[in-house]
């Protein structure tokens, strides 16, 4: 068996938060949770975070706040929606959570985006200054031979 990773442990407590916005722990949603651990093998203080999360659920928003990486994030907004719905009841206050993580999520995602489209832009003008350059020196460098299929390529590209 695996061990969980801070980060895989901390969905997993999740889930538990999650499980309890209704005020009661099913067992179907127990099995969820129980299938998703079935993959590791868990420390003795673990367990006993697990217990203890049972007894008095952390806040899943706060859990969402504390997970690091998207993947994890986005798993955890997923696994909301499957047992929010799990034990065939979506009541209001679980349709409230939900709405306040897919509200954090989809900001997480969109700082993302326009992260990533910043840094595309940089490339983006690299690569601009980089057939400038090309250009300007082909035939310094690759002679005459080359010069029509060097153009070619630039336009095209």
């Amino acid at each position: 068996m695996n061990s969980i990773s801070d980060e895989q442990f901390l969905v997993v407590r999740g889930l538990i938060a999650l499980s309890s916005v209704d005020g009661r722990f099913s067992d179907t949603e127990r099995a969820v949770i129980d299938t998703r651990l079935s993959n590791y093998e868990l420390t003795e203080a673990q367990r006993g975070q697990i217990d203890e999360d049972i007894e008095s659920p952390p806040n899943p928003l706060e859990i969402y706040g504390q997970l690091k990486s998207s993947k994890e994030k986005g798993w955890f907004v997923t696994s909301a929606r499957v047992l929010f719905h799990a034990d065939g009841e979506f009541c209001a206050g679980e349709q409230e959570v939900f709405e306040a993580l897919e509200k954090l999520h989809s900001s997480e995602v969109a700082t993302a985006v326009s992260t990533l489209q910043m840094d595309l832009k940089v490339v983006q003008a690299d690569v601009d200054k980089r057939l400038e350059e090309i250009e300007k020196n082909r035939t310094k460098f690759l002679g005459g031979i080359f010069d029509g299929l060097l153009e070619w390529v630039l336009k095209k590209f």
